[in-house]
């Protein structure tokens, strides 16, 4: 074989199954329909492996990639096989010759039975996995011709045989063929209606519920069919986004809405807003805003009349595209709305980050069991409050009792719709429904005729909690003091000016730490009991309090301010405390300074006076003396008593007053050790040892000795603790710790610095293999003359003894063992002697296998997106900026960005679901496609970005036009929908330009590509 034909093969077969790929089956079956003829009956099998993703997860990647094969050599060995092919993924087609006398029926029955008994030899090798194949079987018609629709049927009856989650095979039959030919139909009918304008629209009434006024309509499309019967939106909306019609059904809805519109104008009719949708489509539409404002200026009609409704998953999906639509339409004089809001999961994010005028709640939030109770009640009612102080009107819609309009009277909603009030109607029905009432509409709380006619503005008493509060804290920011509401009973602090902040030195951002209890966060710990004892005595007689308290600042520092406080009340906080403060620090301090001195003088004579008495611990002075004794020139009681004496009386009885005649004579070294480090007055050392009591006994003391300055010179206190039983609890604390370690397979060690010898403790039960004594630890680590797999686990060791910094330090290292690698910590903690120098170190060694796998998967979650699998977009553009920076200058590389073209078409005709499969396919494609230096991520809700280091130009096109050509055509097979993609392709070196430029260079590419026609890529710069 030549080497042209050996890159031929290599093209034109799967590189793991071995068999052909999608393209070469389509090509190899059209060439065996030719060669066979006319005279034999053929048939299509899709077939489709399920949960194999757990084969994967459960036994790794190569036993799912054994399957792979395994199950294409099934394929291929069918006694009646002609071609098979894997077309991606777990997804595989066989053209095969059915058998003369059988039935479709049988021919899938029989290949079911075929592949169950495959899938019990495979059970063995994966036994904790039940993978299940799904397949479709579809009689090929027209020859060579005919294969697209024979695959394009079996598809559908694999999806078909797919809703019964288990082996099984289905047929397509005329039922399913029926399916297709009315989809076909009706998209054939649509196409006419738009040509002959038989779409019209209805209008629904918007009621204010303070007013009754209908304040204004929505417009909904309808189709009136050649029969006389007309259809709602969900009947044709979803098809014509599917097929790219939906812009032309909305401006023909926009052009009839103006129109009516101008003739509302120019006559004596009561005028309302009139709102519409705008599709997904028109938020690629740059020219969108300047059609809209040509029909408005067309057709004269104010742009306060017309409101456009955008939904929420709209919004979240497009988010930038969806701002610049609204800032367009906003600066027309338009208003804009967001329509369904709480249906998806990004509602907060987008009050956040866009501008609106109405808030639109969805009719689940009223109707149905879910929609009743407190939490419903509390969501809702707070939903309402943040749209009122965002400046947003809320409007309700899907009301269909009047226990549900009451219900939002009560939380304050603006506006109502639904079929309480009305049902969808036509224009000149609407316009009958608004005069017969004067433009008002019958109230469940109105009179007589059940409208309650009230003027269209507000008195005091009927102003929303928000704008009562907006109204109150303006008045109490004029005011030249701080100003604070507070709960009497829980003591919360419910409302506060600026001056207040000002005050206590809050930025207003930490109000929540105040609310929890004002007064405690506020006051001084000894003043907090008299001033809430003043407050009861004061407002128990006089109804009011005035009274002067330190409060502490956020700085620390203490203020005094004088407080007036007395009861006031409101319909949202009822009874409470209405506080004013005044800062009066400048005279308090000043007449208050010398009292206080005289006081602290006072006080600092009696501490220290009885200090020394009254300490629970033992506290001595004693001085060097020239013959190398220490004497001992103080002690208190606490001391005496811990050596055994019943007064200080009976201890300076005592014939030998030298210190270290009471250390046990095993610790003198040590404590002398310890006096001769004491150099200068403020050297200090701590110490353990064992004192000789009076009666002989031994104990365990625990202090710190300081070397002091007194007027005589130089004296060495002593402060110590008599721990004799605490040692024997930490000695036996210890012993327990090491078999406590040896059980979950710790190492305990200690290392000596000055004699470099490492001590293991357990080391022999660890299975580490460690030795227990390791000499010249360091010497031998740095000549490298240890052997494996010890030299791995001293290697760690070293590099946390050698960390400069703190004295709690550690390392961890992959040790590789004979049976596999292993991580392992190590911990420890220095000893510092009084130089500063580390003198010893105790730590363990600990296996982290797991916890570092648990990282590793924690860290792979938060990188890659949880739909595709792919990058998620924050380490997209981590990793792209990261090779920007760190390829050389002279290499070239790519960056291209791929759009699935009328993704939202698929969403709202197969429902969400059916979408993520689409992007979740594309996800396994794209990093099947890709090296794996290459970045692949998703940049958006149907955007993938790929950077390619090191690709030309030719290399990227190449890939460009593999993907929109081959893996769409590929993914429309698997997921049974028409998907295609556009890519805008951006070739350029490092250096060139900013991320944020290629991206905007890429989108341009993109947008270029989308103009040319769906599954097309453009070149930025290029044709």
């Amino acid at each position: 074989m030549g080497q042209q034909e050996e890159t031929r093969s290599i093209a034109a077969h799967d590189s793991l199954t071995k068999i052909y790929n999608f393209t070469a089956f389509c090509e190899s079956s059209r060439k065996y329909l030719l060669s066979a003829g006319a005279g034999r009956s053929m048939g299509v099998i899709y077939a489709n492996i399920i949960d194999f993703k757990s084969v994967n997860e459960l036994y790794g990647l190569p036993e799912g990639d054994r399957m792979l094969g395994a199950f294409a050599d099934f394929l291929k060995h069918l006694p009646r096989t002609r071609v098979c092919g894997r077309i991606f993924s777990d997804n595989f087609l066989c053209l095969f010759e059915r058998t003369p006398g059988v039935d479709l029926y049988d021919e899938a029955l029989g290949f079911a039975g075929a592949v169950e008994r495959f899938l019990v030899g495979q059970q063995p090798f994966h036994p904790r996995s039940k993978p299940q194949i799904v397949s479709g079987i579809s009689a090929l018609e027209g020859g060579g011709e005919g294969l697209s629709a024979a695959i394009d049927g079996a598809n559908i009856a694999h999806k078909e045989a797919k809703k019964k989650y288990r082996t099984a095979c289905a047929v397509f039959d005329e039922a399913l063929k029926d399916e297709m030919a009315r989809a076909i139909r009706l998209q054939a009918d649509l196409q006419a209606a738009l040509e002959r304008e038989q779409f019209t629209f209805y209008l629904q009434p918007k009621v204010n519920l303070r007013t009754g006024r209908v304040a204004g309509a929505e417009a909904l499309a309808r189709w009136k069919k050649p029969d006389g019967t007309v259809a709602g939106p969900a009947e044709f909306v979803p098809l014509l986004e599917r097929t790219g019609n939906v812009e032309q059904l909305d401006f023909m809805i926009y052009e009839q809405v103006c129109r009516y519109l101008c003739g509302r104008q120019a006559g004596d009719s009561i005028v309302v807003p009139v709102s519409v949708n705008v599709s997904r489509a028109h938020l690629k539409d740059t020219d969108f805003v300047q059609k809209v404002k040509q029909l408005l200026i067309r057709y004269g009609v104010h742009p306060s009349l017309m409101e456009f409704e955008l939904t929420e998953t709209m919004l979240a999906e497009s988010m930038e595209e969806a701002a610049a639509v609204i800032r367009g339409l906003r600066a027309l004089g338009c208003k804009v709305s967001i329509d369904d809001f709480g249906t998806g999961y990004s509602a907060l994010n987008l009050l956040k980050e866009l501008e609106f005028d109405i808030l639109k709640l969805d009719g689940s939030f009223v109707s149905g069991a879910a929609a009743e109770g407190y939490k419903s009640d509390v969501i809702l009612r707070n939903i309402i409050r943040m749209a009122d102080e965002l400046y947003m009107t809320v409007l309700c819609e899907g009301l269909e009792t009047a226990g549900q309009v009451e219900r939002l009277n009560t939380f304050g909603c603006t506006l109502a719709q639904g079929y309480y009030f009305a049902q969808p109607m036509p224009a000149e029905a609407f316009e009958a429904f608004v005069q017969q009432a004067g433009g008002y509409c019958a109230l469940p709380w109105g009179g007589a005729d059940g409208a309650q006619r009230l003027p269209d503005y507000c008195e005091a008493s009927a102003l929303t909690d928000s704008a009562v509060r907006s109204i109150t804290h303006s008045l109490f920011d004029a005011v030249p003091c701080a100003v604070a509401g507070v709960d009497p009973s829980s003591r919360q602090l419910l409302f506060a000016n600026e001056q207040l902040f000002s005050l206590c030195g809050y930025p207003r951002g930490q109000m929540a730490e105040m609310e929890k209890a004002f007064f405690a966060h506020i006051a001084t710990e000894p003043e907090k009991a008299r001033l809430y004892a003043e407050m009861r005595r004061q407002f128990g007689t006089a109804g009011r309090c005035d009274t002067k308290l330190p409060v502490r600042r956020a700085d620390g520092s203490v203020i005094w301010v004088r407080m007036t406080a007395t009861y006031a009340g409101s319909p949202e906080w009822g009874r409470y405390l209405l506080c004013f403060f005044y800062d009066i620090t400048r005279e308090q301090t000043g007449t208050a300074a010398k009292s206080r001195e005289i006081k602290q003088l006072s006080e600092e004579r009696d501490f220290y006076a009885g200090m020394l008495s009254s300490i629970p611990c033992a506290v001595a002075q004693f001085r060097a003396e020239a013959d190398g004794r220490y004497h001992a020139i103080h002690t208190n009681l606490a001391g005496a008593r811990i050596l055994g004496y019943e007064s200080l009386e009976d201890f300076w009885s005592q014939p030998d007053p030298n210190v270290l005649s009471c250390v046990h004579p095993d610790d003198r070294r040590g404590a002398l050790g310890n006096l001769s480090r004491l150099r200068r007055p403020g050297d200090a050392r701590s110490f353990e040892c064992r004192l000789v009591r009076r009666d002989g006994s031994v104990c365990w003391v625990s202090g710190t000795l300081q070397m002091l300055s007194g007027p005589e010179g130089s004296v060495i206190q002593v402060v110590f603790l008599d721990f004799t039983n605490r040692h024997a609890l930490q000695t036996r604390f210890v012993h327990h710790y090491k078999r406590l370690a040896r059980v979950q397979g710790q190492v305990l060690f200690e290392y000596e610095y000055g004699t470099d010898m490492l001590t293991f403790a357990g080391a022999s039960e660890s299975g580490l293999e460690l030795p227990e004594r390791a000499p010249a630890f360091l010497a031998e680590v740095h000549a490298g003359r240890l052997s494996q797999p010890f030299a791995s686990y001293a290697a760690c060791i070293a590099q946390a003894l050698e960390e400069d910094g703190d004295d709690v330090c550690g390392a961890e290292r992959r040790i590789e063992l004979p049976g596999g690698g292993i991580w392992v910590r190590v911990s420890l903690v220095a000893v510092r002697g009084s130089s500063g120098a580390r003198e010893s170190a105790v730590g363990c060694i600990m296996d982290v296998t797991p916890q570092h796998e648990d990282r590793a998967r924690l860290l792979r979650l938060t990188q890659t997106d949880s739909l595709t699998g792919v990058l998620n977009k924050r380490t997209t553009e981590q990793r792209c900026r990261t090779l920007l920076e760190n390829t050389p200058g002279e290499k070239p590389f790519a960056l291209l960005l791929l759009d699935v073209d009328n993704f939202k078409q698929t969403n709202d005709r197969y429902g969400h679901p059916k979408g993520d499969a689409v992007l979740r396919c594309l996800g396994e494609n794209l990093s099947g496609l890709f090296r794996r230096d290459d970045v692949v991520g998703r940049v958006g809700g149907d955007e993938f970005l790929m950077m390619m280091p090191g690709a030309g130009g030719e290399q990227a096109v190449g890939r460009a036009r593999k993907i929109a050509q081959e893996m769409c055509r590929s993914v429309s097979v698997q997921c049974g929908v028409d998907v295609s993609g556009s890519i805008g392709v951006v070739l350029s070196k490092p250096g060139a330009c900013a991320y944020e430029e290629l991206l905007r260079r890429a989108d341009s590419a993109l947008y270029a590509a989308k103009a040319a026609g769906k599954g097309c890529y453009r070149v930025y710069g290029g044709a």
